[in-house]
């Protein structure tokens, strides 16, 4: 079964940023060739993960889905999750070749999502927040939306694809 993810992607820190560099530009075969035998094509969308959160990383499958948070109550893009891959030697060169991160070795890249192309959707916050039974209107670090709280979601749109079909704002 098709399972969601919420990500912090917030234009009030540098996470936007960084989405917008790794997920929405991508990351060019001529970098990531150098470290993984995969072909994802000429860029390549992905999200990079801390080993903190290894054990969400390894329940998330291909074709499950990830909402971003980007900011002013407001999800603002989806992907759908191609592949993943624990590569510690590329998460390091995105983070310190192409983000300029130096110098925290604390906070790797070791558990990468490759995505699908993002698709623009837009749900408020509070609307998301409301559906899937959250306190918070915005996701404070990856997260899975447990079975429990995808009841709701699952009763008013029969399944995550249906809801994403729903907010998303591009027809193509």
């Amino acid at each position: 079964m098709t399972e969601l993810f919420l990500a912090p992607a917030s234009r009030r820190d540098d996470a936007f940023e960084i989405f917008h560099r790794t997920v929405l530009n991508g990351i060019e075969r001529a970098t990531y060739s150098n470290y993984s035998d995969s072909n994802w094509g000429d860029y390549a969308s992905i999200w990079g993960l801390t080993s903190s959160f290894e054990s969400s990383w390894q329940n998330v499958h291909r074709g499950d889905w990830i909402l971003f948070y980007t900011d002013s109550d407001q999800y603002e893009y989806a992907a759908k999750v191609a592949e993943k891959e624990h590569n510690p030697p590329l998460g390091d060169a995105i983070r310190t070749d192409l983000l300029n991160v130096k110098g925290n070795g604390d906070r790797d890249w070791d558990f990468l999502l490759v995505l699908e192309n993002p698709v623009s959707v837009s749900i408020s916050g509070h609307k998301l927040a409301d559906l899937l039974d959250y306190g918070n209107y915005y996701p404070v670090r990856f997260i899975r939306v447990t079975e429990s709280r995808m009841e709701h979601l699952r009763e008013e749109y029969n399944s995550v694809n249906e809801f994403i079909q729903k907010i998303r704002t591009d027809t193509t």
